[in-house]
C-alpha cells in the first residue's frame, strides 16, 4: 500500500492520483506503525503523502486554470465586442449599409465604443460571409435585443 501511494502520487492523473495516494499513504503509515519490523513502509508512505499533497496543490492550480479558460484574455470575449457583433448580425441586410448599422449611436451606455465598433465591423463581415457563402442554418446571434 505504501508503494501504491508513492506510485500514485507520482502518476498524478490530474489530481485523482494525488487524492488516492494521500489516502493510501495514511492507511499504510498507520499499518506500518502498528506492525513491527516495517519502518521502511512508513517512510515510503510519508513520501507518498508528501508528494500527493504537492500534486494536489498543482491539481488545484491546474483545474482553476482549466476552468478559467481564456476568459477575458481576448478581445472577442469582451461584452462590448460580442454585443457589437450580435447587433451587426441581427441587423445585417443586403440593402443596409455597414456604415448605417455600425455607428456610435447604436452603442449602449454600458459598452466600450471602440470594442463595440470592432465587434460590429467583425460581425458585419461574418454575416456577409455566411450569407454570401450559402449558410443554410442562419447565424447564431442568440437572444439579442438592442
Amino acid at each position: 500500500m505504501a508503494i501504491a501511494s508513492l506510485v500514485l502520487s507520482i502518476v498524478w492523473i490530474a489530481g485523482i492520483g494525488s487524492v488516492v495516494a494521500i489516502a493510501l499513504g495514511f492507511i499504510s503509515r498507520r499499518r506500518a506503525k502498528r506492525s513491527t519490523g516495517t519502518p521502511d513502509g512508513a517512510v515510503v508512505a510519508t513520501a507518498g503523502i508528501t508528494i500527493g499533497v504537492t500534486g494536489l496543490i498543482f491539481a488545484a492550480v491546474f483545474w482553476i486554470v482549466v476552468a478559467g479558460g481564456n476568459s477575458g484574455s481576448t478581445i472577442t470575449s469582451s461584452p462590448s465586442y460580442v454585443d457589437g457583433s450580435k447587433y451587426a448580425a441581427l441587423y445585417y441586410d443586403n440593402a443596409t449599409a455597414e456604415s448605417t448599422v455600425c455607428t456610435t449611436s447604436n452603442i449602449s451606455s454600458r459598452d466600450s465604443a471602440s470594442l463595440w465598433m470592432s465587434g460590429c465591423h467583425d460581425g458585419w463581415a461574418t454575416a456577409r460571409f455566411a450569407i454570401n457563402n450559402g449558410a443554410s442554418t442562419g447565424l447564431n446571434i442568440g437572444n439579442y435585443s438592442p
